[in-house]
Order: C-alpha cells, then structure tokens, then sequence
C-alpha cells in the first residue's frame, strides 16, 4: 500500500520547486483583512494594499507566471504553469478548501465510501462539454482509467483500480481502490484529477489534449502563442459560478524582474512568484499594486539515509539539528521569502502541530551529541542535492554551521535523475528535500518515507510504518488528522527529518483587483478573480 503512495513524493521530488494542488471555487475562501505595508503577517489569502483602488480599464485579466507549460492535458501535466491554466478550462470531481481541508462539490454532488474500498459518487448531470457534448458518467470512467494510465499522474493515483472502477447507472460512479484509504477525495480535487471528454480525446489523441484543450470548465482555450501566452475566453453556458471577467490570458515571463517590472507598469493585473528585494519592496508598499503572501504547504527538510550506519545513529542526526542557526539560515538563503519551519508538515495544514519544542539552536549541545555518537573529534559527511539553486543556497548557508561543530560536509551537486538515484540507492548521506503536500492529505508528507524505499526514502522503523499503516485507514478527519499529529511527534523526538524553512508564497496584483486567491498549495484560483466596478 504504501509503496505506491510513496512514489507520489518521489515525482514531487523529481518535479522539484513544481509543487501544486487543488484549488477551491469562490464560495469556500475567505480572504483575510488587509495588512499594512510592511507587515510581518502571514495567513491564506493576507493582503498588503499599497495604494488606493482604480477601475480596471478592461474585461481582460492578465495574469504572469513564471514559465510555459509543456502541455495543456490536465491527466499529463504534474507543472504549476499547466495547472494555473488547466484548472480554468477543466473541472474535477470534488474541490478542496487548501486552509481547512474541507471538500465541496464541483462535477460530483455528492458521496459515500460504500465500504473500505469503494467510493461512490453521483455526477452532476446539467453539464455539458465546451462543444455542446453533454458530460456523462461514460466521460468520468474514461477520466478515471486514463489518468491511472498516464505517466504523470500513475503514482498519483496509485490508490485506484481502474479496472474494477465502473458506471453503476446514468449518474453515478463507483471508483474500486487498491486497498483503503480515506484520503481519496483530496487526490481526486487536484487538476490532474480534471474530467476530460471520452470522444474528444480519443479522436484527437494525446497530441490534440496537449494543444487544444476542451473540458466542461468556466474558460474556454483559444489559443496558445509559443513562447508568449495562452488566450481564453468565459464559458457563458458554465454551470457553476461564472467569472467576472470575460478574458483571460496567461502569460509567459520567466525572468522574476521582468515579470514584477510588468506588474509595476501595469502590463500584467498579476503575477506570482513575488521573491528577495521585490518581495521585500513590496512589503513597503509599491504604488498602484497588491501583495498577497501565505505560507506554502511546503517544507524544505534535511532527511538522512537510515542505511548509513553513520547518519542512521539518532545522535548524528541531533548533532546535525542542533547546529543549525536556522532564523539566520533561512534568512541568508531566502531573505524574507521565507519562514522556520518547526515541523515537516507545513503550518498551513489542517493536520499540523507545532515541534518547536525540539533541537533549538545549541552548537555546544551538538558537540555533546557528536561525542554521545562516538565522534569526540568531528566526522566527514557528504551532502547530495538537485540542481536547484534554492537547494544549494540553503545548504551553502548551513554548511559553515555544521562546521563549528566539527561536522565538515562536503556538498556535491547533480541533475536531478542523477541526484534523485544517488539518494534513492543509498549513495547519499543525506539530502535536502521538500514536500509540497499537493493533495492537501497527509499521507503525503510520510508515506514517502516507507521502509520498502532505500536509501533516503527509508525510515527504517517497524514502529514508525506501523503507525503509517494505522493511520492510513483513519476515516473521521479528526481522528486521521490526530493520528498523523502523533506521526509528526514520533519522527520529530527521533529526528527522522531536520525541518528547514516554509516559503512564503507572493503574487502581486494591480489596485483594482478587489479578489484574489494566495492559495497556499500553489494553484492560484483565476476563476474568482474580481474587480472594482
């Protein structure tokens, strides 16, 4: 069972900084109350108004991200900047509230686990396809199995047997499961859980969904200028809330100064990626713009190979915690981009519970913890990292900390297949890591860790995967989210993980825009977007 849940942080991993998640329709966000300017306040949705609020000129939103997609196929596309987009032009089955975790309805109105392995869903039945095909439950089995089917989304859906999952009658579907696991509605509201069209997509195949994108979503896809944009317009037939805005585009500006010069000018109503002195302008305030900041949900972490007779001692692993200064750390790899993370689950999750309590700053407890181990003198490790260049700042930050504790690291840098095999073969001593946590569920955050996994991606501890094991199964969200807090307290007291920093996420945003989504899983919701009349 967990194997393949694993395997979901493993593309996470692979996919780098490329975290995301579903996103919520209008009605289930709240925005918090404007913060000053130069506020420190982080919460979902927190705003930064600079100036007063003007009239948008135009029926057109413009939004910049920071690079173009390889495809527009929503069941083929785990990237940020395919999401943003195919998040607008498609619809999954359930939406999930990234501050709560609650899930809401969208193309299925409701449902039932009819036993452990089994979800049954009834289908929204006044929707139709973009070119007037009306969505039926034949288009969500198709949906379902090719998802299962498809390279980038396989290990995601892992959980689901697509060959026993079936139409059961005209508007209801039963998705068979592998083994129980309660937290199938959070996969199924990311956008690669997107319903797509049966006809359409057999008949134009994977080359025509990656270019021409139709679903049943509140935007219709126009056009895609290489390079540039992708143009859409709104869907007056939508059967849910309808934007207000009439046109969207997306556009492409991979350069960070660019993109904020063209937020500053008024050339883009918003963009994201806010980050180091733009960020910190922005905190000041920036005339005619907006700041929307939250904490991510996810978290960069130290994880140490448990094959490694020297970093699987728990009190190398401590020597390594205690050493780092992490406030003055994050702050010199990531400015104010950045917070301390406490935990390996990040604070904007339902399931988190603060670990503050554990390896503060203390190099002369470190030294202890090193002689505890067997090394009075100091020890050689090696750290393997992505070529990332967010990873190798922050390991550059706190390798002159583990050196005044007589820990001298060594860091090699590699592509990230190289990297990933290094780490999961047991080559590395340790790594850095971050999990994006994008189904919001919080077997994401461990399951990863699995002892059928080797090298970094093993915690080799019967009493920890047993825990998994029960956890897993858990139905009532409470009682699930406690036992995953007991998880986080079990790997915290035997430093399984060394948490790091979260990131905060900033998009800016011109005056008149009076809604916006700072969704903290990273797929901004453009449907909602707003402005003043």
């Amino acid at each position: 069972m967990k194997r393949v849940l694993a395997s979901i942080l493993l593309l996470a991993m692979l996919l780098a900084l490329c975290a995301c998640s579903s996103v919520d329709t209008p009605s289930e966000f709240s925005t918090a109350e404007p913060t000053a300017p130069g506020s420190s306040a982080i919460a979902p949705g927190a705003s930064t108004v600079a100036s007063a609020s003007k009239t948008t000129p135009a029926d057109t939103f413009v939004y910049a991200t920071n690079g173009e997609p390889g495809n527009l196929d929503p069941q083929n596309n785990a990237y940020l900047m395919g999401q943003i987009i195919t998040n607008c032009i498609y619809d999954t089955l359930v939406t999930r509230n990234a501050e709560t975790g609650e899930i809401f309805p969208a193309l299925a109105t409701d449902w039932e686990f009819t036993d452990d392995t089994h979800l049954r869903l009834s289908i929204r039945e006044d929707v139709s396809f973009h070119n007037g095909d009306k969505l039926t439950v034949d288009d969500v089995v198709y949906s379902i199995q090719r998802m299962c089917a498809s390279s980038a989304s396989s290990s995601y859906y892992g959980f689901i047997n697509p060959a026993d999952t079936k139409a059961l009658n005209d508007n209801t579907v039963e998705i068979a499961m592998n083994y129980a696991f309660s937290g199938a509605l959070n996969f199924l509201s990311n956008p690669r859980g997107a319903i797509v069209s049966k006809s359409y997509t057999e008949q134009g195949g994977d080359d025509t969904m990656a270019r021409a994108p139709m679903g049943t979503g509140a935007f219709i896809f126009d056009e895609w200028v290489e390079g540039d944009r992708v143009n859409c317009h709104r869907n007056d037939n939508y059967w849910g809330d309808k934007p207000s805005y009439t046109n969207l585009t997306v556009r492409f500006i991979a350069d960070a100064s660019t993109r904020f010069i063209e937020l500053e000018t008024g050339g883009v109503d918003a963009c994201d990626n806010i980050s180091g002195s733009n960020y910190s302008r922005m905190l000041n305030g920036v005339d005619g713009c907006v700041l929307y900041d939250t904490l991510s949900t996810k978290t960069f972490y130290i994880v140490c190979n448990d094959e490694h007779d020297v970093v699987s001692n728990v009190n190398v692993r401590k020597a390594l915690a205690y050493a780092l200064d992490l406030p003055a750390i994050v702050k010199a790899a990531y400015g104010d981009s950045a917070t301390v993370a406490d935990s390996s689950v990040a604070a904007t999750l339902p399931f988190y519970e603060s670990q503050a309590q554990y390896y503060a700053y203390d190099p002369e407890l470190a030294k202890e913890c090193l002689t505890e181990a067997g090394y009075p003198d100091g020890l050689d490790l090696t750290l393997v990292l992505e070529e990332v260049t967010e990873l190798v700042n922050l390991a550059e930050a706190a390798q002159s900390y583990w050196k005044a504790v007589g820990i001298n690291v060594e860091i090699k840098v590699y592509d990230i297949a190289t990297a990933g095999t290094m780490c999961n073969t047991g080559e590395a001593y340790f790594t850095i890591r971050n999990c994006g946590c994008a189904s919001g569920d919080p077997s994401q955050c461990y399951n990863f860790f699995d002892e059928s996994y080797g090298g970094t991606n093993a915690i080799l501890d019967p009493v920890f995967n047993e825990m998994l094991d029960k956890a897993a199964v858990i139905t009532d969200t409470a009682e699930r989210n406690d036992a995953y807090k007991e998880i986080q307290r079990y790997v915290a007291e035997n430093c399984y993980e060394i948490p790091l920093l979260t990131p905060i996420l900033a998009y800016g945003t011109r005056d008149y825009v009076t809604f916006f989504d700072a969704d903290p899983s990273n797929v901004p919701n453009l449907k909602s977007v707003t402005f003043a009349q």
